[in-house]
């Protein structure tokens, strides 16, 4: 179960990051900022959160593996 949650993570942030402006942008600073700075001294949920603006969502994931998420 942890590691399709990890995929849900994963593919949440890339799929925003990608979405506004990829690798250099804003989006992209901000996943470093509030992700990968602050390692596991922070809640992670609360830096995810942060840096997404809401929590994540399997509907990336979804996506990224070609299934219909169903209005999620």
């Amino acid at each position: 179960f942890s590691y399709k949650w990890a995929e849900v993570l994963a593919a949440d942030a890339y799929d925003f990051v990608k979405s506004n402006g990829g690798i250099g942008s804003k989006a992209s600073l901000d996943f470093m900022h509030y992700i990968l700075e602050v390692g596991g001294s922070l809640d992670f949920m609360d830096q995810y959160i942060e840096f997404r603006g809401k929590a994540p969502s399997v509907a990336a994931l979804l996506k990224s593996n070609k299934i219909d998420n169903c209005g999620i």
